[in-house]
């Protein structure tokens, strides 16, 4: 919405008033039977029975004028003054550098593909419901994947209730993605209410198996109704609520929770497996050549690398290495200390030999 998009509500506002147009350009008794349409469908807005809504207004209106008007509304519009684009890009670069499994999205915008970093991070991408069986077919399956669940402004998009149906009810392959995040990962929504078809999916799952689940979170503003339903979402379904302060009408402190949430991500995600391969061993592995320094490789894991060095004919077993870690980096935790390990070898900056008892060196 900060890059000029509408909401829901404003978006089925903008259609009614297209339905109306419509309707007033016909005569007699079919001028009475559509401007009863446009009636109701002000009346289902006033009650926020928005699906309904989108299926009058799609019941009154040609297929194209809607696909016409969503792609309007919806398409990226660069000329933002500064300050914006500024807070844009920040928080599409905070969700992309995320250590997460994947992004599932309902918008039909291109704000996040549109980022320059998104190629390098996401390369198993699905813009409609369609597209799911081929995600991973052929792919490597620990890539991040993005998912336009609801559709892209190139295809089909869902907007009423027939649409969900369609994707919801005429096929499985949505419900099973779906089934198959909510058992694997845990989820975050993120600036958007948790949609029936979503949250009845995981009633389900939190009926069979309850606390087994991996857990789920939204991240919202806090009132007195968000609290309200915050205590019903988790006696309902398992999922958590966290809460920002929403006093300034545009929701600068979703940014700064958005930002310290990313960070603590990544500081959880090196602590457990290591510092990810930098630009300088990408580089060195694809030329073949191999430097390692306290820049390419982070301090900790230099550190464990330089412990092996010193040891005669710069190798050591496993449990040496722990053992000498617990004394050189007492705050060390030792789980991460493995994962540091096996990332070290997996980057080539150790290496493994011997079959009853592996022995860690550095490489000549």
């Amino acid at each position: 919405m900060i890059a000029g998009m509408p909401s829901w509500s404003h978006l089925l506002e903008e259609l009614i008033d297209k339905l109306e147009a419509n309707a007033r350009r016909k005569t007699g008794e079919r001028l009475r039977l559509a401007l009863n349409r446009v009636t109701a469908a002000r009346e289902a807005k006033e009650q926020s029975e928005y699906q309904y809504v989108a299926s009058i207004v799609s019941m009154g209106l040609d297929k194209n004028i809607i696909a016409d008007h969503v792609a309007k509304r919806f398409t990226s519009i660069q000329k933002y003054p500064d300050e914006t684009k500024k807070r844009i890009e920040n928080r599409v670069g905070n969700l992309l550098k995320a250590p997460v499994a994947g992004i599932i999205t309902t918008n039909y915008d291109n704000l996040i593909e549109c980022h320059s970093t998104f190629s390098k991070r996401f390369s198993n991408v699905a813009l409609s419901s369609i597209d799911l069986p081929s995600l991973f077919r052929g792919k490597d399956r620990t890539k991040r994947f993005f998912v336009k669940i609801h559709g892209d402004l190139n295809g089909e998009i869902v907007l009423s209730s027939e649409d969900y149906d369609r994707v919801y009810l005429s096929s499985p392959r949505v419900v099973h993605f779906l089934r198959a995040c909510l058992m694997q990962n845990p989820i975050a929504f993120l600036g958007c209410s948790i949609e029936d078809s979503v949250l009845r999916q995981r009633r389900m799952m939190f009926e069979l198996y309850g606390d087994g689940l991996p857990p789920c979170f939204q991240i919202t503003s806090r009132s007195a109704a968000s609290e309200v339903r915050a205590g019903w979402l988790y006696e309902y379904a398992g999922i958590r609520t966290v809460f920002y302060d929403s006093s300034s009408i545009e929701h600068l402190e979703f940014d700064t929770l958005f930002e310290e949430l990313t960070s603590e991500m990544i500081k959880q995600n090196l602590q457990s497996f290591g510092r990810r391969p930098s630009r300088i061993i990408h580089e060195a592995l694809l030329a073949g050549e191999t430097e390692y320094d306290e820049n390419s490789l982070g301090k900790t894991n230099f550190e464990i690398i330089k412990i092996v060095h010193a040891y005669p004919g710069n190798s050591c077993t496993y449990l040496q290495l722990l053992e000498d870690l617990t004394v050189n980096l007492p705050r060390a935790d030792l789980e991460s200390m493995v994962y540091r390990i096996a990332f070290l070898v997996s980057v080539g900056a150790l290496q493994e030999s011997g079959s009853q008892e592996i022995i860690l060196s550095v490489p000549n």
